[in-house]
């Protein structure tokens, strides 16, 4: 039971709003993981840019894109593969859901 007076709510589900501190914590632990990726990538998209590493002939330019879109594809099938489970809450995907989730994420880092 939480000092914000939870109680019964909480124990049932309906005090999503109050989460513990250590919950709290590993989400701000997330975030910051996360922001640092982002930083990260930024900086070396800009040494890309400056210093045209790579990317300075057509045929690199077109598998990169070739690539891209190749993934932005699996994301996308992979995020269909799961939404029926989600939305409709249809037992059959079950799963298979869990796969669908990890090649969707694993596409978008690739693609980023």
């Amino acid at each position: 039971m939480s000092h914000f007076g939870g109680g019964v709510a909480e124990r049932k589900g309906y005090g999503a709003f109050f989460i513990s501190a250590r919950a709290r914590w590993r989400i701000e632990k997330k975030e910051t993981v996360l922001e640092i990726l982002v930083l990260k990538k930024k900086g070396l998209t800009q040494r890309q840019i400056t210093q045209r590493l790579g990317m300075s002939r057509d045929v690199s330019w077109g598998l990169y894109i070739a690539q891209f879109t190749f993934l932005v594809g699996i994301a996308a099938s992979a995020v269909m593969v799961v939404l029926p489970y989600y939305l409709h809450d249809y037992k059959a995907f079950g799963r298979i859901t869990v796969l669908g989730m990890f090649l969707a994420i694993g596409a978008v880092i690739i693609c980023a």
